[in-house]
């Protein structure tokens, strides 16, 4: 549900089903701009290398995309998004911070991160990232946080902190993501690939050229 909602945002997404981890590591990540899993997280605050996402299994690859794992993918990603329970739990190391799921995707090269605190039911990541979402194609990814926040704390529904307070970012807040698709003549459209299992929902969208005049991000 969370990832049709997600992807219903982005312009022009593909919709794949049975994603698996050997299909996940096969992609070019570094070419999209945001990816998002919706999905079960295993942390493991003992051993944090073992943390990890759980993704489908097939072939050789057991299902858990872990911590030492992500360390090497080819991330070149703007924000990723982890929406499973507790998927920004890690261990604190002095001299490096919380080492973690959030810790190994700015080491592969995410921009910034967005991940739970704590657990929290499908039905509020849901309503959650539906306003996120909302928020993101006017502003920065932290300031987009911000605004998701004050929406749910002024919901009737979903206005106990254990819902607005679930999710923080990691990383460069000042990411913009782009969901919508720009004229053609100033800039390339960008795809959209969302993988849908009974475990995993996965969606990624590709980086834009920038805009003449403007700046990189």
């Amino acid at each position: 549900r969370e990832v049709n909602l997600v992807g219903r945002l982005a312009t022009d997404a593909t919709v794949l089903l049975e994603a698996d981890e050997a299909v996940i590591k096969s992609m070019p990540l570094n070419n999209f701009q945001l990816i998002h899993l919706a999905t079960h997280s295993l942390i493991d605050e003992d051993n944090s290398l073992r943390s990890s996402i759980v993704v489908g299994a097939s072939g050789d690859e057991d299902g858990y995309l872990q911590v030492r794992e992500i360390y090497r993918l080819p991330l070149n990603t703007r924000l990723v998004v982890v929406s499973g329970c507790s998927s920004g739990k890690g261990k604190v190391v002095q001299g490096e911070g919380l080492l973690g799921l959030s810790h190994a995707l700015l080491s592969a090269g995410a921009k910034a991160t967005l991940l739970s605190r704590w657990d929290v039911s499908d039905e509020a990541a849901a309503a959650f990232m539906t306003e996120f979402y909302k928020a993101a194609h006017f502003n920065s990814v932290a300031q987009a946080l911000q605004v998701t926040q004050e929406a749910l704390r002024k919901s009737d529904r979903w206005n106990h902190p254990a819902v607005w307070a679930a999710f923080y970012v990691a990383g460069d807040g000042g990411q913009k993501i782009e969901l919508e698709r720009p004229p053609m003549w100033t800039s390339r459209w960008f795809q959209g690939v969302i993988f849908g299992t009974l475990l995993i929902g996965l969606v990624a969208v590709f980086n834009r050229r920038e805009r003449p005049g403007n700046s990189k991000t």
